[in-house]
Order: structure tokens, then sequence, then C-alpha cells
């Protein structure tokens, strides 16, 4: 009979204690499938924002970042018509033109002057942008930025459309006599001659610094 009860007491024991591990083991694995998730995405996310995100010169993609235009070049291509009878047009015609290009160049994007806030919330890296373009003569073939064009004067014909809105109808005399006399000294036409360099980043035309002070018009 002793042994019988010592032999119980000891199957039950080891229920007990088997009942017990097999409830410490659900309650660790619950804990894991809740706590686990929740650690690694957190840590996943601490390390794709370290790699990442640029917070100083020293991040890992800084240069990609700061002057990927060196590693991934990009072009810019342009294609400008040429007026080949701008005399015919002045006497009524339609214009016939004429296409070129292209004009390829290359476009350069850095940021430079680089500085580091640190906010409450977050770090931030303050910079200065800068975009230029060089020319780029293998890509654009035959042609060159010394092209000449014939092409409508933007000046001439700016001055001419503010001539007619009507704030100004009824000094149409005084407008067209003193913009007859702006054009005469300045030998200004309604097309102008230039080469695809400065129709493409700009020429100084005497009639937008002379018109607007000389008539009171709006800075063009």
């Amino acid at each position: 009979m002793k042994t019988d009860s010592l032999t119980s007491a000891c199957a039950f024991r080891r229920h007990l204690i088997g009942g017990f591990c097999s409830l410490g083991i659900g309650v660790v694995s619950l804990i894991l499938a809740i706590v686990l998730p929740i650690v690694v995405r957190n840590e996943f996310a601490k390390a794709l924002k370290a790699s990442v995100l640029i917070t100083s010169e020293d991040s890992t993609y800084f240069d990609t970042w700061a002057h990927g235009s060196k590693k991934t070049p990009t072009y810019m291509k342009y294609y400008i018509f040429n007026v080949t009878n701008s005399e015919d047009v002045l006497k009524g015609d339609l214009p016939i033109l004429e296409e070129r290009g292209p004009y390829a160049y290359r476009e350069h994007k850095n940021k430079n002057e680089f500085q580091t806030i640190e906010t409450s919330e977050d770090l931030l890296l303050k910079y200065i942008p800068q975009t230029y373009y060089v020319w780029d003569e293998e890509a654009s073939g035959d042609v060159s930025e010394d092209d000449v064009f014939t092409a409508p004067s933007c000046a001439f014909w700016a001055i001419d459309n503010i001539f007619r809105e009507p704030d100004y109808v009824g000094y149409q005399p005084l407008l067209v006599s003193s913009s007859q006399n702006a054009f005469n000294s300045t030998h200004s036409a309604p097309f102008i001659t230039q080469t695809m360099k400065k129709l493409m980043w700009g020429y100084e035309d005497p009639l937008f610094a002379l018109l607007p002070s000389a008539l009171g018009l709006p800075k063009l």
C-alpha cells in the first residue's frame, strides 16, 4: 500500500511539474509571439534608417546623394527652330522653320555647404543645392553652340503686345512714336539673329532696359 501511494505521489508530482513546464513554455511562447515581431521591426527600422537616412557627411550614401550626377549622368537635349524666311514673314507669308539639334548638355547637380541641425525630434541636414550644365560635344554631334539662328525678338513682340492692351489704347499715338524711336535707337527689329548659346542661356536686349523706364511700362 505504501509503495502504491508513493508511486501515485511521484506520478502526480511529475504531472504537476510537467503541467507547470508546459504552462511556462506556453506563456514564454506567447510573450515571444507578441514582443519579438515588435522588437525585430523596430531594430530593422533603426538599421534601415541608419543606412539610408542622410544625417551627416559620414552617412553611408552621402556621396551618392550629394553628387549623384557624377555616377548617373543626366543629359538635356534641345532642338531649336530657325526662321529661314523672316523678310517674307514681315510681308505676310507664313514662316518656314528649320529644325536643328540636338544641342546636348550634361546636367550636374550638387549639394554644398552642409550644416547639421539637431532638433528635439530629429536630426536635420541643411544644404545649398547647385545645378549647372556643361556643353557635351560628343552627344551633340555635328551642331555647335555657335550656330546662328534667326528667331522672333521677344522684346520687340512683348512691347507690341503691351501696346494692344486696353489700358494703353488712349496713349497709342504717343506710345507708337516713342517705341519707334526706341526701336531705331537700339536697332531693334521683329526678328533677331543670335547664336544658339545666347538663345539658350540668355542675352542682353537693349529694349528690355530702355522702354520700361522711358514709357513707364511694367518691367519686362
